[in-house]
């Protein structure tokens, strides 16, 4: 759909930095970072904080190493259009993203996810993948598969249990060959128990602090953006998690990215961003913007015990209301139908 090259947007009320961009300002002179953050064509007041920023060249650094683990989700539709997401590696193989950028089976299969390191496109294309649904809304209410749900999906061998060598899927080797030679930044090792953003002394997240999403554009421009030090517009409580309100417009693209943050130190996972989401802001009486789901221990341990089963899991089998009673009642002394349902009532994990 789109190659990794740049190729630059000339709007100058962008706030966000260009991969390329980013790479100018680390090699070039001290003395000269100043005239290059002038000379590229982004919002004046952008322009002046990232030349503020303190220890530049060592934040910008770490984020480049960061965004080699952010990838673009390309996802075609037989009957539609296609659209792009983004998505970030989560360890053990898995892609973590937004659930309505993936937003059923079949677009689970239909998605490509495209990671770009300094000289290399790492594709892994369509294929029959297993995949797994986080429901944020507590038990009792309707799922959502459009809006806060988080969705991960298996990249290289999709399970093991069970199955013997000459099992595996040609593809599913490729796969795991890929994912072993380039190193993926994981961010599953920015997941900190002292720092996760609940509230507590250690992190409670405020209106006016800066975050960073690296995402990648929409269908026009899809090419990895660094939106560093980007403020915070608003933070409430929906429970049982918090969330954040961005104080300007992100791409559709961005749905599904990563938020990060520096915490004494320390760099953090803060949560994943949902696009196309409105609210009121200074600067127009309504813009649309992003939004990120904030961290809790309690999320990742459903996360973890979502991963954990459904790789231990040989077989899936449809348990639901279209299936006859009787069958349904026999469906569920199976042991891997009985496990789905067991994850889906503790964990709020559904299987795709």
């Amino acid at each position: 759909m789109y190659s990794g090259l740049y190729r630059p947007s000339h709007k100058k009320s962008r706030r966000f930095l260009y991969e390329k961009e980013v790479q100018q300002i680390l090699e070039c002179q001290e003395n000269e970072t100043r005239k290059v953050i002038a000379t590229l064509p982004i919002h004046d007041k952008y322009r002046a904080s990232i030349a503020k920023a303190s220890d530049l060249k060592e934040t910008l650094s770490r984020l480049l190493v960061f965004g080699a683990g952010v990838c673009r989700i390309e996802v075609s539709q037989p009957n539609g259009p296609g659209y792009i997401g983004s998505g970030f590696y989560f360890g053990n193989g898995w892609v973590l993203t937004a659930a309505h950028v993936l937003r059923n089976r079949e677009n689970v299969n239909n998605a490509r996810f495209v990671f770009f390191s300094p000289n290399h496109e790492i594709a892994f294309q369509l294929r029959p993948r297993r995949a797994i649904i986080h429901r944020l809304l507590p038990v009792g209410r309707r799922p959502d598969y459009h809006n806060r749900d988080i969705t991960l999906v298996k990249l290289g061998i999709q399970y093991t249990y069970g199955r013997k060598k000459n099992d595996l899927e040609e593809w599913e080797i490729d796969e795991q060959q890929l994912l072993e030679q380039f190193s993926l930044f994981d961010f599953s090792s920015l997941v900190q128990n002292r720092f996760t953003p609940t509230g507590e002394v250690e992190f409670s997240m405020r209106p006016g602090d800066p975050l960073t999403a690296i995402h990648f554009g929409g269908e026009q421009d899809a090419h990895k953006r660094f939106a560093f030090n980007a403020q915070v517009h608003e933070v409430y409580k929906q429970s049982p998690m918090k969330v954040v309100n961005f104080a300007f417009s992100l791409d559709s693209g961005a749905s599904g990215c990563p938020v990060v943050q520096r915490v004494q130190g320390n760099w953090v996972l803060v949560g994943v961003l949902f696009g196309g989401v409105l609210h009121d802001s200074e600067e127009s009486t309504v813009a649309t913007v992003g939004q990120t789901l904030l961290w809790n221990q309690e999320i990742l341990h459903h996360i973890r015990a979502g991963q954990e089963t459904v790789e231990k899991m040989s077989t899936f089998k449809s348990y639901n209301l279209f299936v006859p009673f009787p069958e349904r009642a026999q469906l569920l002394l199976e042991t891997d139908v009985k496990q789905a349902a067991d994850l889906a009532a503790q964990h709020r994990i559904l299987i795709l």
